[in-house]
C-alpha cells in the first residue's frame, strides 16, 4: 500500500467544498485503504462511483463525505 496518510489535502479535506474533486490517493488515505480495495469497493457500491475526465478519474468530495456517514 502507498503511504497517503501525509498528503496535504487530507489535513484540509473539511474545508473542502462538497463540489470539490479529489484523486484516488484521498480517497485511499480517508478510508486507510488500499487502491485495489477502493476499487472492489467502488464495484460493491460501498463507495461512490468516480468522475472520469479523459484520462483522469476523481471523486466528488460530497459523496465521499455522504460515504464516511454511512
Amino acid at each position: 500500500m502507498t503511504q497517503t496518510t501525509s498528503l496535504p489535502i487530507l489535513a484540509d479535506f473539511d474545508q473542502l467544498p462538497d463540489p470539490a474533486r479529489v484523486p484516488l490517493p484521498v480517497v485511499c488515505g480517508l478510508f486507510s485503504i488500499s487502491q485495489a480495495t477502493a476499487w472492489r469497493r467502488v464495484k460493491s457500491g460501498s463507495l461512490p462511483e468516480p468522475v472520469r475526465e479523459g484520462r483522469t478519474t476523481w471523486w466528488v468530495v460530497g459523496d465521499l463525505r455522504r460515504a464516511l456517514a454511512k
